[in-house]
């Protein structure tokens, strides 16, 4: 029993001293000094614990410091402030006078990254250490409240996180790290998670496994795969992002993208490999909006300049009309006067089918370009319409409504191309070829079509115009009093070669050189027609050539002028007495607009 006491006392004795001799066991000195040479290792910067330190027994041993610095002075400059650190020590690492950090807390802090007009960044991680130096692990470290500021002189860019929390949780060198962090960035909250199985890689040179995640609304980002550091940091995994909405994706990231509002849902997954410097997605899986391709992507990232190239193979792809054409690429607020500017693209796009609005093609070669803040879809070749159709689509890139377009079709069905000017009581059967150079610009996306500029021309061999009857009106030449507008829209009539020319000012279709051959009658028409209303003011001269009267050998010619009123779905056929001559349509014509 005596000894039980003894022992006892002897606890007592030392517990008491240990207790006394705290004060002295923390020195702030001596613990600023271990803090501060432990920072200043990882971070590669100056570290200055300032301000007051107390000493915190309760609810665990360590010390609370104030203002806190790492880089130079002054605070502006420094890469990061805090108003207060949270020190805890291990218990057992104070008593034997060399006391280690087991988790650090940063309250308010502010990290600054900056570059300046010359390209230097203001940090600089320890790439020095050697095996026989490793970089020690830093314990568990909690952030709250924090803010980063980013800012670059050379590109005058700059982003702030806000209201970031989190922690880090790398126990010691060997060891695996976790960084879980969450913050607010342009507006939208976001959650971040990226476990590193080798950390000390990462800081200094080596390969470590990675697994990263961000999560915010307006994107899903994953990477799984491995870092190598040496002269440039090296990636080789599976990566993965997934954009609901590429218009919201495209603001939050204040990039533009060609056609955001049109796109819809955006997902990119693959292998990447590369360096920062460029990028590679292989077999790459995409979506845009509803379709499906597969290809090769590569990705230049820079502070000014993102470009992009490679190829999509779609089976099925729905591709914009040109009324949606007229929608700006990306949001306005982009910067730059033009949305366009920041982003440089070349895609080779194939698809077995695609459609844009009515019209239905397959076997499409396209490319998307992207360059100098202009956008370009190019079609190099797709069955269209029975036939052949190439041509070029430049939306405008400036945030204002409009686009400009040069199709060319060969060899088309004409029945098909009338038809996507929509029903009417006339129309085209037998094949020809059309093209069509068109631009708009519109101060909003419902008047596009109205605002419609350019020219075009339609021309074909051995057809039928469908719903006009020409037997009708030359069997009546020599009395036109008694033909009738319904007599002659009823039936049809074949033809053996047929011109189409016009030109469009402000959405009005002006026609000239029009000329319909049949037999031994020609048909020439000018006028205009209304694009959206689709009346029509048009008038012209059916010409029938007919056998030489008994004793002369020159063919008698019959000549009736004539006008077309009414509308595309109801037409009114008017002739006209023999003695009235043909001149210009009812008002003045316009000069016709320059489409280059």
């Amino acid at each position: 029993m005596k000894r039980i006491i003894i022992a006892a006392v002897v606890i007592v004795a030392l517990v008491a001293t240990v207790f006394l001799a705290l004060p002295r066991l923390l020195s702030a000195d001596t613990i600023k000094a271990a803090i501060e040479r432990e920072l200043s290792r990882i971070s590669g910067q100056s570290v200055s614990l300032n301000g007051e330190a107390r000493v915190s027994l309760r609810p665990y041993l360590g010390l609370n410091y104030t203002n806190i610095r790492i880089g130079g002075p002054p605070a502006d400059d420094s890469l990061l402030t805090a108003e207060e650190l949270q020190v805890q020590l291990q218990a057992s690492s104070v008593l034997f006078g060399d006391p280690a950090i087991k988790s650090l807390h940063l309250v308010r802090p502010h990290f600054r990254f900056k570059i300046d007009e010359k390209g230097k960044p203001n940090w600089a991680l320890d790439t020095s250490a050697k095996p026989d130096q490793p970089i020690a692990g830093m314990g568990l470290v909690s952030i709250s409240e924090g803010i980063v500021s980013y800012s670059n002189q050379l590109s005058d860019r700059k982003e702030q996180i806000t209201a970031i929390r989190g922690t880090i949780n790398w126990p010691k060198s060997g060891q695996s790290a976790a960084v879980n962090v969450a913050g607010i960035w342009n507006g939208e909250a976001f959650d971040a998670e990226i476990n590193a199985q080798q950390p000390t890689a990462l800081l200094t040179q080596g390969i470590s496994r990675l697994n990263a995640t961000l999560s915010a609304a307006p994107v899903q980002l994953s990477y799984v795969g491995s870092i190598t550091r040496t002269s440039a940091t090296m990636f080789d995994g599976d990566f993965q992002i997934t954009a609901p909405s590429a218009t919201r994706f495209s603001e939050w990231i204040k990039r533009p993208l060609p056609a955001a509002a049109l796109i819809e849902r955006l997902a990119l997954s693959g292998q990447l490999t590369g360096s920062l410097d460029r990028l590679i997605l292989s077999n790459t899986n995409a979506q845009i909006g509803e379709a499906v391709g597969e290809g090769r992507l590569s990705f230049e990232i820079d502070e000014s300049l993102i470009a992009i190239n490679g190829t999509l193979a779609f089976d099925t792809i729905i591709l914009p009309t040109l009324a949606e054409l007229g929608r700006p690429v990306g949001p306005s607020d982009v910067a730059g006067a033009s949305i366009a500017q920041g982003l440089a693209m070349d895609v080779r796009l194939s698809a077995n089918s695609a459609t844009s609005g009515p019209l239905a093609m397959q076997n499409l070669a396209a490319s998307l370009f992207v360059k100098d803040g202009k956008a370009l879809f190019d079609v190099a070749q797709a069955e269209a319409l029975d036939g052949q159709v190439a041509g070029t689509f430049q939306p405008r890139t400036d945030a204002k409504l409009g686009f400009s377009s040069d199709l060319k079709l060969t060899g088309i069905d004409l029945e098909q191309l009338a038809g996507l000017y929509g029903e009417g009581k006339i129309s085209l059967r037998g094949r020809g070829d059309a093209r069509f150079k068109l631009e708009s610009v519109a101060p909003t996306a419902d008047v596009v079509l109205t605002r419609l500029n350019g020219s075009g021309s339609v021309s074909g061999q051995n057809g039928t115009l469908v719903g006009v009857d020409l037997n009708a009106i030359s069997r009546r030449l020599a009395d036109p009093g008694t033909i009738r507008s319904a007599d002659v829209f009823d039936g049809s009539t074949s033809y053996g070669s047929m011109n189409i020319a016009f030109y469009i000012a402000n959405g009005i279709a002006f026609f000239q050189n029009t000329k319909l051959e049949v037999d031994d009658i020609t048909v020439t028409l000018s006028g205009r027609s209304d694009l959206e209303e689709r009346n029509l003011a048009l008038q012209g001269r059916i010409l029938q050539t007919r056998e030489a009267a008994q004793g002369s050998s020159v063919p008698a010619t019959v000549s009736m002028p004539f006008l077309v009123g009414g509308t595309a779905s109801s037409p009114l056929f008017i002739p006209l007495p023999a003695n009235i001559q043909n001149g210009g349509p009812p008002n003045a014509i316009p000069q016709a607009p320059s489409t280059e």
